[in-house]
């Protein structure tokens, strides 16, 4: 990305983009649009069999069929950069939902929450289920779930993030809370929209009542452990939430168990789930 000043180019990074170093390709697009449509090369049956861009989504149409593609096609990146994108600081969007370019966030996320609603009952939870291996099947039906939870609680959808973390509490009896768990659960607030959604007060009521539950007690200080990164967010907003979230759920404390952690100060986590790095898309 780049814009121009006075004439000169001034280099602004790629932006957004995961380490696709690990896990499936289906579950970093899910988690947060990166690629672009002209950076892709889409076989044309598919696009046939996946019918065509939805006329309701004014903005984030792209991304809409990039998780189309990416819950029934099969998918592969190449890493290459293969475009430059200019940046300005224009309107931009289509007549009925002309924006600013600072308005450009909030249009995004609202247009990108529409695509995953109805998510869980649209998409079965074993289509999340295979992008883990595991010991028991119950343990890889909770990270499923985790994980299913994750992308909504990033795309701004806090009650269906939460009926999937209050159903995780119920499956795998007592076991503990695994590594890989923890690292599903940490993306949770890492989301490029924020989580200003949690603040509200009647999401984040349900959130203090996972502590009725002791994998409940574990969800709320990982998922709250991923403030460390609100907190040193280059985006004003996204400090801001982290600060709110602190100050209303005074109950934990994310920076000092972040650094405990990362300083090897704490036990090693137990296993039993990982991720795979390549699943089968969904056949209907």
């Amino acid at each position: 990305r780049f814009r121009m000043e006075d004439g000169a180019r001034v280099e602004m990074g790629a932006g957004y983009w995961p380490d696709l170093s690990k896990g499936a390709l289906a579950r970093h697009i899910l988690e947060d649009s990166f690629v672009m449509h002209n950076a892709s090369l889409v076989r044309r049956a598919t696009y046939e069999r996946l019918g065509p861009f939805d006329p309701r989504m004014l903005r984030s149409q792209d991304y809409e069929m990039f998780v189309r593609l990416a819950l029934k096609a099969s998918i592969h990146f190449v890493d290459e950069c293969i475009f430059d994108q200019r940046k300005h600081d224009g309107a931009r969007g289509p007549a009925a939902a002309l924006h600013s370019a600072s308005a450009s966030d909030n249009v995004w996320q609202k247009y990108d929450a529409m695509i995953f609603e109805g998510f869980q009952t649209q998409i079965p939870l074993s289509f999340f289920e295979q992008m883990f291996t595991a010991d028991t099947p119950a343990l890889r039906q909770r990270a499923a779930l985790l994980q299913r939870a994750t992308i909504l609680a990033r795309h701004g959808l806090w009650n269906e993030a939460l009926d999937d973390w209050e159903a995780s509490s119920a499956t795998a009896g007592d076991h503990p809370m695994t590594s890989e768990d923890k690292a599903i659960l940490w993306r949770a607030l890492a989301g490029k929209h924020g989580f200003g959604g949690l603040l509200q007060n009647e999401v984040l009521e349900r959130f203090e009542r996972l502590s009725n539950q002791r994998f409940g007690r574990e969800i709320q200080r990982e998922v709250s452990d991923g403030l460390f990164w609100g907190l040193k967010s280059p985006e004003a907003s996204v400090r801001a939430d982290a600060r709110a979230f602190l100050n209303k759920a005074g109950w934990v404390r994310p920076v000092l168990r972040w650094g405990q952690r990362r300083m090897g100060l704490t036990k090693p986590l137990p296993g039993g789930v990982s991720e795979v790095s390549d699943i089968e898309p969904l056949t209907h």
